[in-house]
């Protein structure tokens, strides 16, 4: 593991526990998914008394700040359309909602969104384009379909 997904884990943790120790989320426990191999979301809320499956959850930081996640980035957050179409197809057949949760360390705030109801419904708005981009926290170049979320209605928890 690089350093660079070693303090991206690191930064990821500790947005989960502060969601979920902190917020209205209190009664949800976050379940990660294995660090050492890829998957399409980083884990599951899972209910802290029965044990159910709440929703899907994806949790990114990015070093910026609000204003530059407002004015330069449109409040719009880039995530690959194949990983969106993934969580999709996942949730609507456990029947949860897809949640994602962007953390701005540059002022501690966190923007949450359900992107995907329980039944594959889109609950935000979402534009598509095909893009080149960096292909992970580790770098490289990617060209495929990508998904901008737009984060403006979101919920925002401020750390």
């Amino acid at each position: 593991m690089t350093e660079a997904e070693r303090l991206s884990i690191y930064y990821e943790n500790e947005t989960c526990a502060f969601l979920t120790r902190y917020t209205l989320w209190e009664w949800l426990r976050f379940s990660q998914t294995s660090e050492s191999q890829h998957s399409c979301a980083d884990g599951f809320l899972m209910h802290q008394v029965d044990r159910s499956l709440d929703a899907m959850f994806e949790v990114k930081c990015r070093d910026m700040s609000p204003d530059d996640f407002k004015y330069s980035f449109r409040s719009e957050w880039l995530v690959s359309y194949q990983k969106l179409e993934a969580c999709r197809l996942i949730t609507m057949r456990l029947k949860i909602p897809f949640i994602m949760a962007l953390r701005i360390l540059n002022g501690n705030l966190i923007f949450v969104q359900q992107v995907w109801d329980s039944s594959g419904n889109l609950n935000t708005g979402i534009r598509l384009a095909q893009t080149t981009t960096q292909k992970s926290v580790n770098g490289g170049i990617a060209s495929r379909p990508n998904a901008y979320i737009n984060m403006s209605e979101s919920d925002v928890f401020a750390m």
